[in-house]
């Protein structure tokens, strides 16, 4: 057998590629950010349903990762010979199999178009987000615009056009056309 200087690569699944991201997007900086006790989560019974799915989730993540992170301690074989095993032949062969092989390290690589898959589709999240907030904040000014321009009994015609100039032209336009009645047949 010949062994390889270059260390295993595994492609990983996408999936697999979700759990290790999401796993250190919610270790970092960025999960302690997160008001998990925010109304948003409580929307709706799926959605905290969701929410608190995903949070056990990352927590088990967490806790297997944090038991996992250490190498493995050595096998005591003089504990099993000890105990009184029949095959001592056997425990004698696994010891030097075990103190005669050394495995090679596994790296695992994200596929590169699975890679520019998912980044394009940050991007696009990160720009549908940018694009929101403006629409937001131009509905939040529209809004207080016509909360502070409410007609009521004592608005007149005058104010009406001040407040809506193409109101005022389409009107002065069915005058002059002597339209009268055209939005009413």
């Amino acid at each position: 057998v010949i062994a390889s200087s270059r260390p295993k690569t595994v492609k990983m699944s996408s999936k697999a590629v979700f759990n290790s991201t999401s796993r250190r997007l919610m270790s970092s900086a960025a999960a302690n950010k997160l008001d998990w006790a925010s109304p948003m989560w409580k929307a709706s019974p799926e959605l905290a349903a969701k929410a608190n799915a995903f949070r056990s989730w990352v927590n088990s993540v967490d806790t297997l990762a944090a038991k996992y992170s250490a190498d493995p301690a050595p096998v005591d074989f003089k504990s099993e010979k000890a105990a009184g095993v029949r095959a001592q032949d056997l425990i004698s062969n696994l010891e030097s199999f075990y103190k005669s092989s050394s495995l090679p390290a596994e790296k695992s690589e994200w596929d590169p178009a699975d890679k520019a898959a998912k980044e394009a589709l940050i991007a696009q999240a990160e720009q549908d987000q940018e694009e929101t907030k403006a629409l937001i904040a131009e509905l939040e000014a529209l809004a207080a615009e016509r909360i502070a321009n409410r007609t009521d009994r004592k608005t007149s015609v005058k104010d009406i056009y001040k407040l809506y100039p193409e109101i005022e032209k389409e009107v002065e336009t069915e005058i002059d056309d002597r339209k009268w009645f055209k939005d009413t047949m």
